[in-house]
């Protein structure tokens, strides 16, 4: 059996800090906490994804790295954290993650029956439902897909901002919960 936690990443700010020049922002922060703390509580054959490109594409490398720099100095074995620097957004985090899972399973033979997901509380919802939509498209044309497709779970962090900056992400969080349904079938389409 393995256990997978996903750390949902958004993308992070150009400043001086100890981490190679780059901060990790209010949201992010917490999120990395939660997850490291889920890791600690698990087995040890648990794997990580740190999921998160550069988003507008104006950094030298992408969150995920930030992410698996981070990890790194809590302890977390560098072995245990896998990439997946591509994604720019929610809907491509679970679609690259899920395609991750789908080709470990396939190159390595392992089998992920646990996928915890972690993610800020404002946006677990809209996660959630990208997750379980890209989960089952994944390994729906698997023959025995009941045992190929994992049990997912979710964790909520603390959503790191307050007042008008946690206004301003759950009225963002409204908008794309509006459009979701269209932005699915745009990725689904592009699948095709």
């Amino acid at each position: 059996m393995r256990f997978l936690i996903i750390i949902s990443g958004p993308s992070i700010k150009f400043r001086e800090s100890s981490v190679g020049g780059y901060e990790i922002g209010e949201c992010l922060l917490p999120r990395l906490e939660r997850g490291l703390t889920a890791w600690e509580e698990m087995a040890k054959d648990t794997l990580i994804i740190v999921s998160g490109g550069d988003g507008d594409g104006s950094r030298p490398i992408p969150s995920s790295t930030v992410m698996k720099q981070y990890l790194v100095e809590k302890g977390v074995p560098e072995k245990k954290i896998i990439e997946e620097p591509l994604a720019t957004n929610t809907i491509e985090n679970a679609m690259y993650c899920c395609k991750m899972m789908k080709d470990e399973q396939e190159n390595n033979m392992l089998s992920i029956n646990n996928v915890t997901l972690v993610t800020s509380d404002f946006h677990l919802e809209r996660s959630r439902i990208i997750f379980e939509h890209f989960l089952a498209r994944t390994f729906k044309e698997e023959e025995d897909a009941k045992q190929r497709s994992p049990t997912t779970s979710y964790l909520s962090a603390p959503n790191g901002v307050t007042g008008k900056r946690l206004q301003f992400f759950l009225e963002g969080e409204e908008r794309a919960m509006n459009n979701l349904k269209k932005r699915l079938e745009l990725y689904d389409t592009k699948k095709k």
